[in-house]
């Protein structure tokens, strides 16, 4: 358990800025559409950056991505909190 979730936590340090930025709206509930806007990049683009954090996570989809991002590292959850 204890190696899986390391090795989960290393494959989220490849994740770049920007798609922890999705990802953490994702987990706030914010569709496709909504992410493009509020960070203002395109829809493409965000389907782009969920895709890419996706393949580096190994998650099944989007959600997993998020529950692995959870799971790994405690700061996402605790900056996710400060902006619920």
């Amino acid at each position: 358990m204890f190696k899986q979730r390391e090795l989960k936590a290393r494959r989220m340090e490849k994740l770049t800025t920007r798609e922890l930025q999705v990802l953490e709206l994702i987990a706030l509930g914010h569709s496709d559409g909504e992410i493009a806007q509020k960070i203002q990049i395109s829809y493409c683009t965000v389907r782009s950056h969920i895709d890419r954090a996706v393949g580096k996570l190994q998650a099944q989809n989007r959600t997993n991505a998020v529950v692995i991002c959870f799971l790994s590292n405690p700061i996402f959850y605790k900056n996710l909190e400060s902006k619920m």
